[in-house]
Order: structure tokens, then sequence, then C-alpha cells
């Protein structure tokens, strides 16, 4: 059975839904199933006129405690076409419904009706309509929609409908027109056994393989990359609700001094490919293919920008970064780094100056920025002894081998040996 819902840890609720969250977790009354009063978060009733007639986009279900929340991958939609009648999309089928609010915040949703076509991959259809029957409270704010149901325990999050790409700190889905011309490079294949629950496996690439994606925006539907030392093409079919598929694969043959199999798996999987997830957050890209029927997803990190874009990095030039944790992106995470109460700090002066302060050394050094995310040491100007030197190895070595980044308002991942490591920072 096709899988829309993916679920996944708080770490990634906080990148997706942040934008609408107040960082507070609203707790449930044991002794009546609801919120306290003074806990319920408060809107002016009823629904405020400027978002009448507009388009809201489902990003997440949130079960609020749980620390976990469910990714939609078709599409959700809502649209409060009046002071009393709403309709959307559920997956490929059309709802509409009556709705009444009551001050401060209340929320009821009546007379739901809907199509019934059988969509490609529906099973987050009924959580989805259910959030709606049982709703009982929604918050308005900063472009972002809650709305609570099942007596408050859960939560529908939506962003506000952006009719273009925008620099907007709030994540937001593309579509296969908007990222044309874009280069991804594949990081890892993903399984996500099971319904809605069970432990997903993350395997990445080895460092010595690579596989590249684009979708080329020559006004045909061919997708082109490489796969190691061999280039290939297909064609693809972008259906309703972020379906997708993908011909056979047409590829040259070179043998490439690496292993084989999982360059037949990569294939495989574009495919039996049956849906996607593009999203943009902070000017930073992020596509998934679905395949194995939903079950299974390549994960692609932007090698190239949009037309005229800037490298992230450089709207941060300046600011000052402190390493929290290192180590291997798949593993244990060495947390935190300080030696006698000490810890290190980076700054990026401009497109090719770095500073730092390391446990007992300051040092500097000359960088370079390239395809987009890509980072590469070119001259580190590190003391030659320190009375800690040994404890801060680890540090000069991640630099001098680091091999891109990613950066958000508020932290910055530097992968180093290619991808099996990385250092982690949060902005001072």
């Amino acid at each position: 059975m096709k899988r829309s819902f993916i679920l996944l840890g708080i770490f990634f609720l906080s990148l997706m839904a942040g934008a609408c969250r107040d960082g507070s977790i609203f707790p449930i009354d044991p002794s009546t199933g609801h919120h306290p009063k003074d806990s319920i978060p408060t809107v002016t009733s009823p629904i405020p006129a400027e978002f009448i007639g507009r388009q809201w986009d489902l990003m997440t279900i949130e079960f609020i405690g749980s620390g976990t929340f469910i990714l939609p991958v078709q599409q959700f939609t809502l649209t409060f076409n009046d002071g009393s009648h709403l309709s959307g999309l559920a997956d490929c089928n059309k709802y509409n419904a009556g709705y009444a609010t009551k001050s401060p915040d209340g929320i009821s949703i009546s007379d739901l009706v809907a199509t019934k076509i059988a969509c490609v991959a529906d099973d987050g259809a009924p959580e989805y309509m259910e959030g709606l029957r049982t709703a009982i409270s929604f918050r308005i704010a900063n472009n972002t929609l809650r709305i609570y149901y099942d007596s408050g325990r859960k939560v529908l999050n939506y962003n506000l409908h952006a009719a273009v790409i925008s620099d907007s700190g709030s994540t937001k889905k593309l579509t296969i027109g908007q990222i044309k011309g874009v280069q991804w490079v594949l990081s890892t294949f993903e399984s996500i056994p099971g319904h809605l629950v069970g432990a997903r496996t993350q395997d990445p690439v080895p460092d010595d393989q690579r596989f590249t994606l684009q979708f080329e925006g020559n006004g045909t539907n061919t997708l082109t990359g490489s796969a190691n030392c061999n280039t290939y093409s297909a064609t693809f079919g972008e259906g309703t609700n972020y379906s997708l598929g993908i011909s056979a694969v047409s590829s040259t043959k070179a043998l490439c001094g690496v292993q084989a199999d999982l360059q037949q798996r990569y294939y495989d999987a574009l495919q039996g490919a049956v849906s996607y997830l593009a999203t943009i957050e902070d000017g930073q890209m992020m596509l998934r293919i679905y395949y194995d029927s939903g079950h299974a997803v390549l994960n692609f990190l932007q090698v190239t920008p949009l037309p005229g874009a800037a490298s992230p990095l450089k709207s941060h030039f300046g600011e000052k970064w402190r390493l929290t944790g290192y180590g291997p992106t798949v593993g244990a995470i060495t947390n935190p780094v300080t030696y006698d109460g000490r810890t290190l700090f980076i700054t990026f002066v401009d497109d090719h100056t770095l500073v730092g302060n390391a446990y007992c050394s300051s040092f500097t050094g000359e960088y370079s920025l390239h395809d987009y995310i890509g980072i590469s040491m070119v001259d580190l100007n590190w003391p030659a002894t320190t009375i800690c030197q040994e404890n801060e190895a680890f540090m000069k070595d991640a630099l001098t081998s680091m091999t891109f980044y990613e950066v958000d308002n508020n932290t910055l991942h530097i992968y180093y040996h290619g991808k099996s490591d990385m250092l982690y920072f949060v902005k001072e």
C-alpha cells in the first residue's frame, strides 16, 4: 500500500514547523482531556479578513508532547472561502465544509464532504479529514495556521501558500517546474518500514561514489545526471499532488572502479519513483524522491542554485559560530566539545577569509566557495605547537578536509572527509 506520510523526530519538526511555533508545548489536563484555558493560544475571531480566500498548505501533523510529527508527501490544502465555508484538497480529492468560529480561538467544522477518487498514495487522507472533523481551536501567526484537534492532542500545521519562491524563513514546497536547472547530489538512501511508526534507516553514499540529478529546463520532460563515472538520462512525468514517474534509465556502461551494485540500486530507485517532495527554507533547497511504493527515499542536497542565487554563506559573513559537536553524520556525536572550560569558535570574514579561536590557539585561513554549497580550505595558518595541540587536532583536520556546508539563521553544519563527518555550530 502506498505511504504518504513519514514519522520523523522532533529535530526535523523544529526545521519544518518552526515558523509556526512559539517554543511552548501546550499541556493537556488529564482530568478533562483538554488544554487548560490559559495555555491555549488566542487569536481574534473570526478568521482575519486578509486570510479569506487565501490558500494554506499543510506542512506537518503534530502529536503534542510525543516529540513526533507526520510530514505529508502528497498535497493537502485549506482555504477559508468566506466567513462560514471552507474548501481544499486532500491528496487527489477535493473537499468542502462549513465552519464556525468562537472567540477567542474556537473553531468547529461541519458538513464535511469530499470526492472519492482512489489516489496513488492516500493513507494520510483519513487522518487529515479526521483532524478537520474534530477541530476545536486554531491559531494564526506569522503566516502560519495551527488547527488543534482530537481534544487538542494533535495539530494540523499550515503555511500560507506562496505563489513564487521567496526568501522568507518558512519552509515551502516546490514543484519540479520551480527547480528545473538545479543540480542535486544524492546524500542518503532512506528506508521507511512499517506504517506511521518504525525505525527509519539511512545509508549514506560512500565517499568514493557520487550520484547527481537534474531536471532539465529546456522545455522537455528530461532528467539527466551522473552515476560515478557514467552519465544517464530518462524522461519523467509529473502528476497531481506531487506524484512522479520516471522511465527506464539510459546510461553509459563504463567500469568506474567502484562497486557497481550501488549504481544499479540508484537506477532501480529512480525507475520506481512514485512521488517527490522539494522544499526551500532560508534560500536552501532539499529534494526527496519516494520509491518502493513510498517505503524508501532518495535524499538529495542542492549543488547548484536557482539562476542568480548567491552562496547561502555570504549572508552570514562576520557572524561568530560556536562549535557544539562533531562526529559522523550517522552515529554518535561528541558533545559538548570543551577543554579546560574553553570551546571553539569560527567566523567567515568574507568569501575567502576565515578566523577562529581554538582551545589554546587563534588561527586564520583562506578558503574557497564553489558549487553553491561546496567549500574547501586553500591554506590554514595554525600555530605549530600549543599546550593542547592534541585536543585541537580534530578541528584542524576537519577544516583542512571540509567539502560542503548547510547553514540557516541559527545553525551551521560543515561536512568533512567527504560526507562521512560533520562539525555542528550554533550562532553566538
